[in-house]
């Protein structure tokens, strides 16, 4: 044994040629005269005494072994190393290839105009070696700001890796600067609606991931500048679509249906005729709804008599649905800043938006009171949720059937009581209203003299017009098939992807409590007509102000969930991200499909969205108050849609043609009856043209017919 240790020890180091072992795992068959070797654990048998020649035959079997061995064994560190340097390089190397490249595209297609091309691929030959020499550029300028930040952790002891790894970590939301490329190419939004949308799911990755990874301050006492930051955005949005209201309304792009219904609604309230208007069937707007709220609200039109006030009382209401938002998300998130994220995801939400800037319309105004009244349940204010459901009942009678929604969600929040009480209160005034108030007591009514018939919402599930909202449910039944195809068309899906992207689709793990959105599902995805289904009108409150309430309790409760914890996030940093990722899906859909900026696809109802007067238009908007300054204020006038609101303001305000003191019309929207009516005007009373700039002209009659104006005293 020691002649064995002493000749291994003493054995030369082993050359390229192994000697007659091809590799350690391949050894000769032993000979007679080498003995019984079975390899470096089975040596020889020895007497203790070696001589000189069986030392000798044992060196020379044993060197090979040896030999291979340890080449065995440098290869196996030098491969443990390269595996450690993949390892090392695949924890930083990719994602940082991915920043460097895409932040140099970003700059190549800005610098050059050029964004279209990420979409159509049509680059000549000289801008394609230009965005390659630009993506190249970038590499290498990232490259060496990184070995520069590198050198210099280096020296205060921080590893290379670490320092890299760091790097990526805060240059995570560059990733985003490619992802915007394709949100600048112009009409993307309306051409591409589903790419523009998984932008937007993809930029709301970044930012949830740069945000779980982020160490950023949030604690609790720093409430009182959350409020004040709460209150800068609500002022913000209080002034910004009030403004683009009043521009819509001067850029003639408002209506008499429905500014100018909702306008003259007011006017007779406050001077003794409540819920009236000259404008609708019968000169009460009890003939489609019941909406006493505007009522009690109506005082405050002494403020300012005009269409202008409605615009701009309907946005800093709508902003008041911040704060209850706030307060839930508050509640149950625990942290001010996360709270005053949900606030501005409620504010840039482009559902919102339409809403505000398609007239005016006591629907609308259900928005805040549906968050309050989500906040008072989970608080468990009885009489605060009582005040809220009270002035949500008065708001319009439909309201309701949805009260009897937002008890169920009581009911599943265990409070049951409350949720009974809600339903029994609902159902008995939504049948007062319609037995006793309304002039047809069915759900859709029918249209008659005296009545807005509403079946025609839902047509294609009512084909035969008299089974009224009974014909959806036997649509529902006989035809499941075609009910399904008509709730999940390609307009309804990319709607339901605008209203819940930009809460990344919390709601729809809210379990039980998601009942509350079951009428707005139905209201909305069962409509035929368009305007029902759109973002770009009222109807979509019916769904998304509930949706935003329920959210933040969805969010809180995910870290109790069972696949939670499969993902090995830490919770408060995973709630953190989540809300981040909202608010970025949020910014992108509101960019693109909201009022927020300048984009093909937004639209305040029917109209365009006028953001800006032109000179033309100032001229046309002074000449309009001007002209209308020309009717005496207990004149009757007649006027064309655009120019409704416009006068609205007055006991007698109706729709041309019907007859009245006054003809204001917009000559390029009368149609032949139109027509015919003012020729009659002109020759059979003699009316004449008071005022006329473009299309717009005032019509009255003789001076000799019209009443004598008081002359002053002297």
């Amino acid at each position: 044994m020691t002649v064995h240790r002493e000749a291994s020890e003493s054995a030369p180091e082993p050359s390229e040629t192994v000697g007659p072992f091809e590799g350690p795992e391949s050894p000769p068959e032993p000979s007679e005269a080498a003995g019984p070797i079975e390899g470096p654990e089975s040596p020889p048998e020895s007497s203790g005494i070696a001589t000189p020649g069986e030392g000798s035959e044992a060196v020379e079997a044993l060197a090979p072994i040896e030999s291979a061995g340890a080449e065995e064994r440098r290869f196996d560190r030098w491969e443990r190393r390269v595996r450690e340097a993949l390892a090392s390089l695949r924890s930083w190397l990719p994602l940082a290839l991915a920043i460097a490249a895409g932040t140099g595209l970003f700059a190549w297609a800005i610098a050059h105009g050029k964004p279209g091309f990420v979409l159509d691929n049509k680059l000549s030959r000289p801008e394609r070696l230009q965005a390659l020499a630009a993506l190249g550029g970038s590499i290498v300028v990232f490259a060496l700001a990184y070995a520069t930040v590198g050198r210099w952790r280096r020296r205060r002891g921080a590893g290379w890796i670490d320092t890299f790894r760091g790097l990526n970590k805060a240059l995570l939301p560059l990733l985003a600067l490619p992802l915007i490329v394709p949100l600048l190419v112009p009409k993307i939004e309306v051409d591409r609606p589903f790419l523009t949308l998984a932008i937007a799911v993809a930029l709301a990755a970044v930012a949830a991931v740069a945000a779980y990874q982020a160490r950023w301050p949030l604690a609790a006492s720093r409430t009182r500048w959350a409020w004040l930051a709460l209150g800068v955005v609500m002022a913000a949005y209080a002034v910004g679509l009030s403004w683009l209201a009043l521009v819509q309304h001067w850029g003639l792009a408002t209506a008499t249906y429905d500014l100018g219904i909702y306008d003259n609604i007011f006017w007779q309230s406050i001077h003794g005729k409540p819920l009236g208007s000259s404008f609708v069937k019968s000169g009460s707007h009890v003939a489609a709804h019941v909406d006493p709220l505007l009522v009690i609200l109506s005082p405050l039109y002494l403020l300012y008599p005009r269409a202008e006030f409605l615009l701009v009382f309907q946005s800093i209401w709508l902003a008041l649905g911040a704060i209850p938002l706030f307060w839930l998300a508050r509640r149950f998130l625990g942290s001010p800043w996360l709270a005053l994220a949900f606030a501005c995801i409620y504010l840039l939400y482009p559902a919102l938006h339409g809403a505000n800037l398609y007239d005016f319309h006591s629907l609308t105004l259900a928005a805040p009171l549906l968050i309050l009244a989500i906040a008072t349940i989970e608080a468990e204010r009885p009489k605060a949720y009582a005040v809220a459901l009270a002035l949500l009942l008065l708001t319009r009678e439909d309201m309701a059937l949805l009260a009897c929604f937002v008890a169920l969600y009581a009911i599943v929040s265990r409070q049951t009581r409350l949720g009974l009480v809600t339903i029994a209160v609902s159902i008995a005034y939504f049948a007062f209203l319609k037995l006793f108030v309304m002039p047809d007591a069915s759900l859709l009514m029918k249209d008659s003299k005296e009545a807005y018939g509403y079946a025609y919402y839902y047509k294609d599930l009512i084909p035969h017009g008299g089974e009224g909202a009974l014909g959806i449910v036997i649509s529902m039944l006989v035809n499941p098939i075609f009910t399904f195809v008509h709730a999940f068309s390609e307009a309804k899906v990319l709607l339901a992807l605008r209203l819940f992207l930009p809460l990344l689709f919390l709601p729809f793990l809210a379990g039980w409590r998601a009942v509350v959105l079951a009428y707005g599902f139905a209201f909305i995805f069962l409509s035929s007509r368009t305007a029902v289904h759109s973002l770009h009108f009222q109807y979509t409150v019916l769904l998304f102000p509930l949706a935003m309430a329920i959210a933040p309790r969805v969010l809180a409760e995910l870290p109790g969930r069972r696949w939670f914890d499969s993902f090995g996030l830490e919770p408060h940093r995973a709630i953190r991200a989540v809300t981040i990722g909202c608010l970025a899906a949020t910014i992108v859909v509101s960019a693109k499909y909201g009022a927020t900026l300048p984009n093909a696809a937004f639209r305040g109802g029917f109209s365009k969205l006028v953001r800006s007067l032109t000179p033309a238009q100032r001229e046309t908007h002074a000449w309009v108050r001007q002209t209308v300054a020309l009717i005496p204020p207990d004149a009757t006038v007649s006027a064309t849609g655009r120019l409704g609101p416009h006068v609205s303001n007055r006991r007698g305000a109706f729709v041309f043609p019907a007859e009245a003191d006054y003809a204001f019309v917009d000559g390029s929207n009368l149609d032949r009856r139109g027509k015919a009516a003012l020729e009659r005007l002109k020759s059979e009373k003699g009316y004449g043209k008071l005022a006329e700039r473009g299309n717009l002209s005032l019509w009255g009659p003789p001076p000799s017919a019209r009443a004598p104006e008081p002359s002053g005293g002297s």
